[in-house]
């Protein structure tokens, strides 16, 4: 049986999500997002504690009232581009076009955005789910974009790139940490060994 929670934010706007007991607090902030249209990185009980687990172990009840922090924006830079990761989950991008400054191919893909890496010259933005693929179905969870010797082509690996947890850059490659500890890369060949070796020592575990 399905209750509803009242997630709010700073700006006093609301919204009423339907969810089930079970229902992980991740799923339900990527609801609550959808629903208010910002982009949100937690939701907080009014006793000031981050919500983690499902909505029965955090013990909310039907027709409370919890809060949510939005997500700031944030700034990524290749050598010579940027990509702006809004609030919203949106990215702007402007630079030298081959090193990731045009996103204009992948433009419609680029919503619902959580996470974005970026090496010497390209881009990997990490969609809802986590999952990634190069694939230009707007449908698809993952986007990269800008010169292909540098990352900005996945499609040799897009089978392996799935349950994506975060992703990091090097000089020339880019790097995918899934949930089962698993590193997925791809780029130049030399680069990618050598930002391998330094990813795999900055990636949080």
């Amino acid at each position: 049986m399905s209750i509803v929670l009242h997630v709010s934010i700073l700006s006093g706007q609301t919204a009423a999500i339907a969810v089930d007991p079970d229902c992980e607090i991740e799923e339900l902030r990527q609801r609550a997002q959808e629903a208010l249209n910002i982009g949100l990185c937690k939701i907080i009980h009014s006793s000031g504690a981050v919500l983690q687990g499902t909505v029965r172990t955090a013990g909310l009840c039907d027709g409370e009232a919890i809060s949510a922090l939005a997500r700031p924006a944030e700034l990524f830079a290749s050598c010579r581009a940027f990509a702006l990761l809004q609030g919203d989950g949106s990215v702007l991008t402007w630079g030298a076009p081959e090193f990731g400054g045009d996103s204009s191919a992948v433009r419609s893909q680029l919503k619902t955005v959580e996470q974005i890496a970026s090496s010497l010259g390209a881009f990997c933005a990490v969609r809802g789910d986590g999952s990634v693929d190069e694939d230009e179905d707007e449908d698809e969870d993952e986007v990269t974009w800008g010169h292909t010797a540098c990352g900005g082509d996945s499609s040799g690996v897009a089978a392996s790139l799935r349950d994506v947890r975060q992703v990091k850059g090097s000089l020339g490659a880019l790097a995918a940490l899934r949930t089962d500890g698993s590193v997925v890369s791809w780029g130049n060949k030399v680069l990618e060994r050598v930002g391998y070796m330094l990813t795999s020592q900055c990636i949080c575990m």
